[in-house]
C-alpha cells in the first residue's frame, strides 16, 4: 500500500477500490480489457483515468458505458444503441464473416464495436462517418478504425471525417435499428 511503500506509483488504486466497492455492493463485476479462460487482466496505466476506464472493456454491457478520458476530465456515457450477431465485410479479403456488434454513441458520434462472438474481446472499433447506405438487408457503412487498444473518447474527438473503409454489415435486425 502506498503508506508501507511511498516510492511506488499505484495508478490503480482509485480504479480499485470503486471497482470492488460496485462489486460489493451491487454486484458489478470488475471491468477488464482482455479475458483468455479463466485470465482476466486489469486494465493498464493508460486505460484507467480515476475510478474510471478510458478504453472499452472485454465484456459486453446492455445500455451504456461509462468511459473517461485520459486526462480525468470527467464521465463520459457511451450508450448501446443495437447489439447483436451480423455478417460483417472484412476489411482485407471483403469476405463475410459473423460478429457480434455493438452500436454505440458517444454524444454526437456513432460507433461501430466489433467481437468475434458475445462477452468476446473488443475486436474492432470504427467511428461511423456520414450516411448508411442500404442495399436489400446490408448497410454500406463509411468509417475510420480506431485502435481498440488506445483510449477511446480522445481518438474520436481527434478523427477526422475522412472514411478510410466502406464495408458491408448485414442483418434485417441491424439494419432496422441503424436506419
Amino acid at each position: 500500500n502506498a503508506r508501507d511503500d511511498p516510492s511506488r506509483d499505484y495508478w490503480w488504486s482509485e480504479y480499485l477500490v470503486q471497482a470492488a466497492s460496485r462489486y460489493l455492493t451491487h454486484g458489478e463485476y470488475f471491468q477488464v480489457f482482455s479475458h483468455r479462460g479463466r485470465e482476466w487482466c486489469m486494465p493498464d496505466r493508460q486505460g484507467v483515468s480515476g475510478s474510471l476506464l478510458t478504453k472499452l472493456p472485454a465484456t459486453h454491457q446492455d445500455g451504456y458505458y461509462l468511459l473517461a478520458d485520459a486526462d480525468k476530465n470527467g464521465q463520459h456515457l457511451v450508450r448501446v444503441q443495437a447489439s447483436g450477431e451480423i455478417s460483417k465485410e472484412s476489411e482485407h479479403l471483403h469476405r463475410m464473416h459473423s460478429r457480434h456488434v455493438e452500436v454505440v454513441s458517444a454524444g454526437k458520434d456513432h460507433l461501430l464495436i466489433t467481437r468475434p462472438h458475445e462477452g468476446d474481446d473488443v475486436r474492432d472499433i470504427f467511428l461511423v462517418l456520414g450516411h448508411a447506405e442500404k442495399y436489400n438487408s446490408c448497410l454500406r457503412l463509411s468509417m475510420l478504425k480506431l485502435d481498440a487498444l488506445s483510449p477511446l473518447l480522445p481518438q474520436v474527438h481527434a478523427a477526422s471525417s475522412n472514411a478510410t473503409l466502406h464495408l458491408h454489415f448485414c442483418s434485417t435486425s441491424f439494419v432496422q435499428s441503424f436506419c
